[in-house]
């Protein structure tokens, strides 16, 4: 089983695996990393961890890290119920954690944090058809099933779903929506996670079931580059699940206007989280 390194997928941004990314500060200060990947090992260096909710695919990266004591303090910004969930774990007694919720907005390591919130889509769909096909792919590998169900009941609490769009000196605003871009979200959500201003680069997962309606959820929106990543690939490898055609996607949403930019291969990583 092979671990990937971090895929650099645009200037000053990597992709990790999962929902995994590291922007490295314009001033060569500490990194804002997202939902840390549980495939790759961080850097010891000092470090700020923003967390969307609590889905173990989510949180394990940044657990794993903080059990470490080989490693310098770091800053975790996250919902009340995960940033306990860290602290009671950490090898640290110097980490800094900030709970938040949406609305609030807050500074860290010279980054500025607006934070908002977000739906997400139920993990079982609605429709009764692809309803009953996720659960005969899941029935169909019960183990790995029952290890992710495992995951999330030890987890923390899973809400609420929060978003960051952050800014720092010589880096404009930059939005994690994490897995907030999909066919129930409303044009009233997606303005509140984009804020007044033009938004230098919007990082969003995308679905297969969704990928027919970002085009129109995004037209007219002003965002410089568009960085777009599958977050749940590994799972849908491992139960033979639909997978997102992200070129493609990518190549519409270019004929829109848009600047896209994709992670690059990397291959199965395979680890479970």
């Amino acid at each position: 089983m092979t671990i990937p390194a971090e895929s650099q997928i645009a200037a000053g941004l990597a992709y990790q695996g999962w929902s995994g990314f590291v922007l490295s500060h314009p001033a060569d200060g500490a990194p804002m990393i997202f939902d840390p990947s549980p495939d790759v090992k961080l850097a010891p260096a000092p470090a700020v961890f923003a967390i969307t909710h609590g889905h173990p695919e989510h949180v394990q990266g940044a657990l794993l890290h903080l059990r470490r004591r080989d490693r310098e303090p770091v800053t975790v910004i996250a919902s009340p119920a995960i940033c306990g969930h860290f602290y009671r774990r950490s090898a640290r007694n110097d980490d800094r954690f900030m709970p938040v919720a949406a609305g609030d907005v807050v500074e860290a390591a010279g980054w500025k944090i607006r934070v908002f919130g977000w739906k997400h889509m139920g993990l079982i769909p609605p429709e009764c058809r692809p309803a009953l096909k996720l659960l005969g792919r899941l029935l169909a590998h019960p183990i790995c099933a029952a290890r992710v169900g495992w995951q999330g009941f030890v987890a923390p609490k899973h809400q609420p779903m929060l978003g960051f769009r952050i800014q720092s000196e010589g880096l404009g605003p930059t939005v994690y929506l994490g897995e907030g871009l999909h066919r129930q979200t409303t044009a009233a959500a997606l303005s509140e996670a984009l804020g007044d201003e033009p938004v230098q680069s919007l990082i969003a997962g995308i679905e297969p079931e969704d990928a027919h309606c970002i085009g129109a959820l995004l037209a007219g929106r002003a965002i410089e580059r568009l960085m777009l990543f599958e977050p749940h690939r590994d799972w849908r490898t491992r139960f033979g699940m639909e997978q997102a055609n992200l070129p493609e996607l990518a190549a519409a949403l270019r004929r829109q206007g848009f600047a896209v930019d994709l992670p690059a291969p990397t291959g199965e990583r395979g680890a479970s989280p």
